[in-house]
């Protein structure tokens, strides 16, 4: 009789054991992590990042592009949660994260936040949405710029953004970021962000998304 009872207990904590795996299993088959190329994480939803996150997301996915090594190193601190690594910084992956959750639900809250975004956040806002390809995000935020520079000359458009026309060194060299000072530095990043953004406006104007083949096709329209 007391072997019985103990080969009852027994079975008992194998059936527990076996369905806590499956049930760990089945969690992890339903998220995923996106980390960014300065290594920090985000659990998520593996529907809601297929469905919100850009198509450089949903591709992967799709496709089964995780890495595996990182599944099975760590294991036991995401429960094997499949990873996608995405050439975003953590500040603009945080900002597409919240922007595209608030575009699934409301819109014109996301249409507030994106307005409420100082220059250079908006810029590196452009560039993430362009670099995981998000239509929607892309959609919204390069109609957040054109509205701010709509009607204004190319002129009125640097002095707003900050770009300061092309300055020459002696001998008509532009002086090497090398031998700047930081302050420098960081004004020539700023134009080159700032300058990347707003051909990627422009550059938007003229292309439209295939979904049979995820991609971002140019059209033979000319964005004016």
């Amino acid at each position: 009789m007391a072997m019985g009872n103990f080969r009852r207990r027994h079975t008992n904590k194998k059936d527990k054991r076996r369905r806590a795996s499956a049930m760990a299993a089945k969690v992890a088959a339903e998220k995923v992590v996106l980390q960014s190329q300065d290594g920090v994480e985000w659990v998520v939803s593996k529907a809601a990042a297929a469905s919100r996150y850009g198509v450089t997301v949903k591709a992967a996915i799709m496709s089964n592009l995780y890495d595996d090594d990182y599944v099975q190193t760590r294991r036991s601190c995401n429960m094997g949660y499949s990873l996608i690594r995405l050439f975003v910084d953590s500040s603009d992956l945080a900002k597409v994260i919240h922007c595209s959750d608030q575009l699934a639900s409301d819109p014109g809250v996301a249409a507030g936040f994106v307005r409420g975004l100082d220059h250079a956040a908006l810029f590196d806002l452009v560039l993430a949405a362009k670099t995981l390809r998000h239509r929607g995000l892309l959609d919204l935020t390069c109609r957040t710029i054109k509205d701010m520079i709509g009607g204004k000359s190319p002129n009125q458009v640097r002095a707003m953004f900050g770009i300061r026309p092309p300055q020459p060194g002696p001998h008509g060299k532009t002086t090497p970021k090398k031998l700047m000072t930081p302050d420098q530095k960081k004004q020539v990043e700023l134009e080159e962000r700032a300058l990347k953004a707003l051909h990627a406006v422009r550059s938007h104007e003229c292309t439209v998304y295939d979904p049979k083949r995820n991609y971002f096709a140019h059209t033979s329209t000319t964005p004016r």
